[in-house]
């Protein structure tokens, strides 16, 4: 395992994995999308961005971070604070 691999499998909140982004990366870059919206939005993502994503509308950091599950089903419905998720059709 080469040495970047070997830090992002230890820490990958500070270590990108090779030609991407640490997931602190990723919380600037979600947290700057949520800056930047000014009415309804709907957005469609992968889990490690929707499971940053929350962690960055709640305030949670790194640490609350990692107690959020990744689905890749679902819908989550961000509004006044609060996080809503709605499961697939059918379940």
């Amino acid at each position: 395992m080469t040495a970047n691999v070997s830090k992002r499998a230890r820490d990958k909140w500070n270590h990108p994995c090779p030609g991407g982004e640490s997931l602190a990366m990723v919380a600037r870059r979600a947290q700057a999308f949520l800056d930047a919206l000014d009415r309804d939005t709907v957005a469609v993502s992968h889990g490690t961005f929707g499971r940053v994503l929350r962690a960055v509308y709640a305030g949670a950091g790194e640490r609350g971070m990692d107690g959020l599950d990744e689905p890749q089903d679902c819908i989550f419905r961000l509004s006044g604070g609060e996080i809503a998720r709605i499961g697939p059709a059918g379940r």
